[in-house]
């Protein structure tokens, strides 16, 4: 999966969902009792999926041995800075601060 194609999917996800991956805890989740997945859980095939996973962030899964080779594959950096726009930002100003990551990594806004 390209850059490209690794922020469409996420961008997608997190705008038609439209809020955080939470549990009750208000802590932010992979995967959540309802269904509702964060900007690095949306890529994360569910027979992958583990609750260890919880907690971490996505460089402290690789360093883990969480992470899924196809997750491995993609760029860690950009991962990381859709995770913080997940986890740190309110969905209201998900598509603002998309729009900003999208140049910083020199990519299309195709939503």
């Amino acid at each position: 999966m390209t850059n490209q194609e690794t922020f469409d999917t996420v961008a997608k996800h997190l705008l038609t969902q439209g809020a955080a991956a939470m549990n009750k805890e208000a802590e932010c989740c992979y995967l959540t009792e309802y269904g509702t997945k964060c900007a690095v859980g949306c890529l994360i095939k569910e027979e992958d999926y583990y609750v260890e996973m919880e907690g971490l962030v996505i460089g402290e899964l690789a360093k883990e041995g969480f992470c899924p080779d196809y997750i491995k594959e993609l760029d860690l950096g950009l991962l990381s800075e859709l995770q913080s726009i997940h986890d740190l930002e309110s969905p209201k100003d998900w598509e603002k601060k998309l729009r900003k990551s999208a140049n910083n990594f020199n990519l299309e806004w195709n939503q």
